[in-house]
């Protein structure tokens, strides 16, 4: 039997991780998803005693459910090589800094960039910068999820050493420090729209002096929103721009 998934079966993965959180309880919190995830193919390794198996992955498991693709396969890998008793340790040493680097990439970076991506297109076409914010974070997760799969089969002997090496290796990681000003830039850019290109220069500068500030993401976010909103407002009401064009 070919112990490694195929096409089909790493697609039923894929689609399976996205229901991870569907039976969240605060007793195992995801371990019901996790075993649901992995279900079809411990059937398929281990027909003739499956209770083990669910004893195994039904208990406490919470972690970030995007990076949850990488201890899959990790866990994939080692029951397919027989190695059962070390998945538990495997997913106790992982949940803790997949959660921690998953929450930071997914919630405090690429979430925001995508609603501020949104709205910004939003008012040229309401239903494009709708678009425009799923496509940019759900393209970014699914293919994420796939490719993370794939990483933790493969690296299921030293799994927590690509964590280490490849957590500064992600593009927009390196990008998270220059994230909020670069919200505020596009935000600011709106204003270009209602005849205000002042707002661009202001709130750029409020959102890079909270920045330097070292204030967190999500409260700088809805300030830049707010500067950029009165702005706009007070320009159109007093119909005269900051720093007229002409």
């Amino acid at each position: 039997m070919e112990k490694r998934p195929g096409l089909a079966e790493r697609i039923r993965f894929l689609l399976r991780s996205l229901s991870l959180q569907g039976s969240w309880c605060f007793q195992h919190m995801q371990g019901l998803g996790f075993f649901y995830i992995l279900s079809p193919w411990l059937a398929k390794l281990h027909p003739e005693n499956p209770k083990d198996s669910l004893r195994r992955h039904t208990a406490f498991f919470n972690t970030n459910p995007y990076m949850a693709s990488y201890l899959i396969g990790v866990v994939s890998r080692l029951e397919a090589d027989g190695r059962s008793e070390e998945t538990q340790g495997a997913k106790s040493a992982l949940m803790g800094p997949l959660g921690a680097n998953g929450d930071g990439l997914f919630w405090a970076t690429l979430c925001p960039l995508s609603a501020v991506l949104g709205i910004c297109m939003a008012f040229f076409s309401p239903l494009a910068g709708i678009l425009l914010m799923l496509a940019t974070f759900n393209a970014f997760g699914i293919l994420t999820r796939w490719k993370l799969f794939e990483r933790g089969y493969d690296g299921a002997d030293k799994p927590l050493e690509y964590i280490v090496e490849r957590k500064d290796r992600v593009l927009i990681n390196k990008l998270s420090s220059v994230l909020t000003p670069l919200l505020g830039f596009l935000l600011g850019s709106v204003g270009m729209k209602t005849g205000i290109p002042g707002t661009v220069m202001a709130v750029f500068l409020v959102a890079l002096g909270l920045t330097l500030r070292k204030q967190r993401t999500w409260p700088v976010l809805w300030t830049v929103i707010t500067v950029s909103v009165l702005l706009g407002v007070l320009g159109l009401r007093m119909e005269m721009p900051w720093f007229p064009l002409k």
